[in-house]
């Protein structure tokens, strides 16, 4: 027995879910109900679905090798012109702090400044 929540029989059978909650209501629908959950048997004449048994090397790859890109130099020179290369290899200005070390610092002096509340005796 297959027993799966109203909305997933409702997509498996192409219905509404108004519509299996109906015929669970009318007993038409084979339902359990656990932990507050509502199931419905899906494949009531079946006693289970058992995936058929193949040999390992006849079932299909559960993953795709992916081989790396290879890019070169050559084919970034083709993408961009003489003047973005030279400028790529120049090291980066320092222009100060960054906003995220002014963030970390704002936050560190509101933390400082938090009082905890206040203990009931």
């Amino acid at each position: 027995m297959a027993w799966v929540v109203p909305a997933i029989a409702a997509e498996l059978w192409n219905v509404s879910v108004q519509h299996i909650m109906d015929c669970i209501r009318e007993g038409r629908i084979p339902s359990r109900s656990e932990n507050g959950f509502v199931f419905v048997n899906v494949a009531p004449h079946n006693a289970g679905i058992t995936p058929p048994k193949k040999r390992p090397e006849d079932r299909p790859p559960t993953y795709v090798m992916v081989q790396p890109a290879e890019s070169t130099v050559n084919e970034s020179a083709d993408l961009l012109s003489p003047e973005e290369l030279e400028e790529l290899q120049e090291p980066l200005e320092d222009d100060g702090p960054s906003d995220l070390t002014l963030v970390h610092h704002r936050r560190h002096e509101t933390s400082r400044l938090r009082t905890p509340p206040r203990r009931v005796a």
